[in-house]
């Protein structure tokens, strides 16, 4: 299928051009690419809810977070079930798939 272009010149002629359309078809494999966990500061003065985003590479080499409010560490661990089901198999040494 050709899609004609008419384009007039300042002396009144018409140019006409056949564009061809592409059939370039791109593929977008689908794949978690951020994941948002919510905790809790451990200390009793604070207890503040910190929402955190991590990505995949982050989620791997996470141990913890800075809470937003008090500026102290927690130390933590993201559990399985925070993690898409894509990520668990990456994320999970092959020792523990067999359980």
């Amino acid at each position: 299928m050709a899609a004609v272009i008419v384009s007039g010149s300042r002396k009144g002629v018409q140019m006409v051009e056949k564009r061809r359309k592409s059939s370039v078809q791109l593929h977008f494999p689908r794949e978690v690419l951020l994941v948002e966990i919510e905790r809790r500061c451990v200390f009793p003065d604070c207890a503040f809810r910190n929402r955190l985003s991590l990505t995949k590479a982050e989620a791997i080499g996470y141990r913890g977070f800075r809470c937003g409010k008090c500026d102290r560490w927690n130390d933590d661990a993201v559990a399985r079930e925070d993690l898409p089901s894509s990520w668990k198999l990456d994320l999970i040494p092959p020792s523990e798939t067999s359980m």
